[in-house]
């Protein structure tokens, strides 16, 4: 069981995150990620460590951040039940880019078909960045 916060054009979003990290952390306690965006889509700030959410919170790059301009932030910490735990690739929310432009998610759930559904994509071509089952 994960858990996942959203915000939505809002302000002050850095101690937002810190208290939204603070209510969800009991959720998961393999890993945290966060990342922010202009309310268009650019200017994406995108951090994921293997720990605590504090610890992201307490790290350089997030001090450093300069959230004046972001209004949209998804925030998740893991509790993995598929995929390595020591894997940061496993930790959300995960982002790519896509040819419609930059893509992020965050999922809190379990797939009980992960393998087969897995296996269907791979044989159609798709590609896969992680072993969860996200």
């Amino acid at each position: 069981m994960c858990g996942i916060v959203g915000f939505y054009n809002v302000s002050c979003l850095k101690s937002r995150a810190t208290d939204g990290f603070a209510t969800i952390q009991h959720r998961g306690v393999e890993g945290s990620g966060f990342l922010a965006s202009k309310l268009d889509g650019s200017d994406f700030f995108y951090l994921r460590r293997g720990s605590l959410a504090k610890s992201l919170c307490d790290s350089d790059e997030f001090y450093r951040w300069e959230d004046r301009e972001t209004r949209i932030a998804i925030e998740h910490v893991r509790f993995g039940t598929s995929g390595s735990p020591a894997d940061l690739r496993n930790i959300q929310p995960f982002m790519h880019f896509t040819r419609w432009g930059k893509l992020a998610v965050a999922h809190n759930g379990d797939r009980l078909d992960t393998q087969t559904v897995r296996q269907t994509f791979l044989d159609g071509g798709m590609v896969f960045e992680s072993d969860s089952d996200s």
